[in-house]
C-alpha cells in the first residue's frame, strides 16, 4: 500500500483587522461575561464584583466606562441586542438586570433573585430574552425583560 505525499498546509493570509491589543479596561478585574452588538461598536463586560461591576464601551472597545450597575454584585452573564441599546446581565445569587439606554443605567427585573443565574441571551431586537438558572431551568421573557416565565425546569428534561 502506497500513500501519496501529503502537501504541507498553507499559511493563512494575514488580515490587518484581526489583531488583538489591550484596551483601557481595568486589568485587575475578574472578567466573566462579554457581549457586543452586531457591529462591535457597543460592548459590555461583566465582573464578579469586588469593586468592579459592569463596564461598557461605545467605541469598539477602545475605552471603557463603569456603569451604574452595582460594583459588589457577582455579575456573570451579559447579552445585548443587535444595536447595543437593550442589554441584560445576570447576577450569581441575585437577579437579572436590564438596560434600555446602551448600558447607562441597569434595573433589576421581576425574575426570581434566588435562582442562581449563570447565563443570559437575547434576540436581535432585545424583546426576547432567555436566562439559565443554576437552580435548574430556563426562563424566558418576550417583553423586554418586564416579566419572566420558567420555560423548562430541570425535572422536565427528557433525559
Amino acid at each position: 500500500v502506497s500513500s501519496a505525499p501529503v502537501a504541507a498546509p498553507t499559511a493563512l493570509p494575514t488580515v490587518p483587522y484581526c489583531t488583538f491589543q489591550e484596551t483601557s479596561a481595568p486589568t485587575s478585574a475578574d472578567w466573566l461575561g462579554l457581549a457586543t452588538d452586531s457591529s462591535g461598536q457597543y460592548v459590555y463586560a461583566t465582573t464578579n464584583g469586588f469593586g468592579d461591576g459592569i463596564y461598557a464601551s461605545s467605541d469598539y472597545g477602545a475605552t471603557w466606562t463603569g456603569t451604574s450597575a452595582s460594583s459588589s454584585a457577582g455579575w456573570v452573564g451579559v447579552a445585548t441586542d443587535s444595536t447595543g441599546q437593550y442589554a441584560y446581565a445576570t447576577v450569581s445569587g441575585g437577579g437579572i438586570y436590564d438596560s434600555s439606554d446602551y448600558g447607562a443605567t441597569w434595573t433589576e427585573t421581576s425574575a426570581p433573585s434566588t435562582a442562581g443565574w449563570v447565563g443570559v441571551a437575547t434576540d436581535s431586537t432585545g424583546q426576547y430574552a432567555y436566562a439559565l438558572a443554576n437552580s435548574g431551568g430556563i426562563y424566558s421573557s418576550s417583553v423586554y425583560g418586564a416579566t419572566w416565565t420558567r420555560a423548562i425546569s430541570a425535572s422536565s428534561s427528557p433525559y
